[in-house]
């Protein structure tokens, strides 16, 4: 949990500065790794490779993690699992990523319902198909935003969640799936797949019209910046304040279940104003 926090993000940039020298951090963010609260730095060579360490957050203790450990999940039965998570809701699919918690290997699938406006969590074993568990909640604003844009786009849309996938595999043999995500760029509605290959992390944009794809740099968001505009600011607070006590994810920054002052204090540590 939150209190076992000693250390901030200034410390977790300069422990892992100082063991990476010939690298350049480009994000944080506080994550909870098999149990272990811990700061997941993203760097960059200078060939722009990404490298990533983890710093525990509580000892300070760091360790390299380009030998990869995202979970991933056969592609085919990566599909599958977002297909059995729409036909159970009767939602529309918007993200998953594959998880291994306590040896099973599931698919959390984002889904999102047109009829009811809420947002659900699904949570599906890729051996059985089984569903292992729901959350459902209110999008905030920033999410509600970005999925408005997706639904003005979704008619046009010819590519599945799966063809998407297949489309982003095909040029990398082997691969296997960790996440995928429905959302808008300059360039309309894509699928931003990431798969994983040998120990290294392939970001591919699959055009959800037409299916045209090419390999792109990844970029994680930083903390607390809802709105996805590359700050944390007035707005985000304001936004976080507005989520106060829900169960949405995207607002719960320490993890803890709801949003509440823990999660204020940790997005109070990146506000740029």
């Amino acid at each position: 949990g939150m209190d076992e926090v000693l250390i901030d993000f200034s410390d977790a940039v300069a422990i892992v500065a100082e063991a990476a020298a010939d690298l350049t951090p480009e994000k944080i963010q506080l994550d909870v790794e098999d149990g272990v609260v811990v700061y997941q730095v993203e760097l960059l060579d200078t060939a722009g490779q990404d490298a990533r360490f983890y710093v525990n957050a509580t000892n300070g203790a760091i360790h390299d993690q380009n030998d990869n450990d995202e979970d991933t999940a056969p592609n085919d039965a990566f599909g599958a699992a977002i297909d059995i998570a729409v036909a159970s809701t009767g939602s529309i699919a918007l993200e998953a990523e594959a998880e291994n918690q306590g040896g099973t290997l599931h698919i959390e699938v984002l889904l999102f319902n047109e009829a009811t406006g809420l947002l659900t969590e699904l949570d599906v074993a890729v051996s059985s198909g089984e569903i292992l568990s729901s959350l459902t909640y209110e999008p905030g604003p920033s999410q509600a935003e970005r999925i408005a844009e997706i639904l003005a786009l979704l008619p046009d849309a010819t590519v599945t969640f799966s063809e998407a996938i297949a489309i982003a595999s095909k040029a990398f043999p082997g691969s296997q799936t960790h996440e995928i995500e429905l959302k808008v760029e300059d360039i309309g509605l894509i699928y931003e797949v990431e798969l994983i290959m040998e120990f290294m992390e392939i970001e591919v944009h699959v055009s959800a019209v037409g299916g045209a794809a090419e390999t792109a740099s990844s970029h994680m968001p930083l903390v607390g910046d809802f709105n996805l505009d590359g700050t944390v600011s007035v707005n985000d607070v304001i936004e976080l304040i507005g989520m106060w006590s829900s169960t949405n994810p995207l607002y719960d920054l320490d993890l803890h279940g709801e949003v509440e002052v823990s999660d204020l204090l940790m997005l109070l540590e990146g506000f740029e104003g």
